[in-house]
C-alpha cells in the first residue's frame, strides 16, 4: 500500500504560533493582540490563548496592535514544515515607573513578540500564575470582609465591626507583601 501523496502548499508551508501570556480581568476582546504579518493583519489573539498562522517559508515581518500600542517590528525566517512559537506580551523590563512612561511616550515600543522554546514558554506561565492566584483570593477576602463590615454597621453593632476591621487590615498587608515579591522577582530576572 503507497502513502497519499502530499500537496506541494503542505510541504511548502510553515507554522507561525503566537501565544499571549497575559492575564485580562474584564472583556476578553478589549485585551486582545491584532497581529500583523508582512504588513497585513493575520489574526487576533485573545489573552491566554493562542493563535496559528501559515506562513511560506522564508523572511517575514511580524507585529503586533493592541488599542495604539506596537511592538517593534519582528523579522524572522522560518524553514519549510517549521513550527515557531513566539509569545505576545506587554514589555515589562524595568520598574513600574519606567513602564508607564514608555506606555506614555512611546506607545510603538509598548508591547514586545519574542520568539521562543517551549519550556520558557511554560516558564513563564508559570511563574505568571505563581502570584497571580494568591492575589486573586486575597482581593475576594478582603470584598467578603467589606460586606460583612457593611451588614454589621446597617444592623448598628459598630463593637462587632472591630474584628473585621483587623483581619482586613492582615489580608491587606498579606496582599502587600505578596505584591512586593512578585516585583522584586521580576526585577530580579530582567
Amino acid at each position: 500500500m503507497t502513502e497519499p501523496l502530499k500537496l506541494n502548499s503542505e510541504l511548502e508551508s510553515a507554522s507561525l504560533v503566537i501565544e499571549s501570556i497575559r492575564d485580562w480581568f474584564g472583556d476578553q476582546r478589549l485585551g486582545a493582540f491584532h497581529l500583523y504579518l508582512d504588513g497585513k493583519k493575520a489574526g487576533i489573539i485573545l489573552p491566554r490563548q493562542s493563535l496559528s498562522v501559515m506562513a511560506r517559508p522564508g523572511p517575514h515581518i511580524l507585529r503586533i496592535r493592541q488599542w495604539w500600542f506596537l511592538s517593534p517590528v519582528v523579522s524572522i525566517e522560518v524553514a519549510p514544515g517549521e513550527k515557531m512559537r513566539l509569545t505576545a506580551d506587554v514589555e515589562l523590563k524595568g520598574n513600574l515607573a519606567k513602564r508607564m512612561l514608555t506606555l506614555m511616550t512611546k506607545p510603538s515600543r509598548s508591547l514586545i513578540l519574542n520568539p521562543v522554546s517551549d519550556a520558557s514558554l511554560i516558564r513563564s506561565v508559570l511563574r505568571r500564575r505563581s502570584y497571580s492566584a494568591p492575589m486573586l483570593l486575597a482581593g475576594l477576602t478582603l470584598l467578603v470582609i467589606y460586606e460583612l463590615m457593611l451588614v454589621i454597621i446597617r444592623k448598628g453593632d459598630l463593637i462587632a465591626v472591630l474584628p473585621l476591621l483587623f483581619l482586613s487590615i492582615a489580608v491587606q498587608t498579606l496582599l502587600f507583601r505578596v505584591l512586593r515579591r512578585s516585583f522584586r522577582r521580576n526585577r530580579n530576572n530582567e
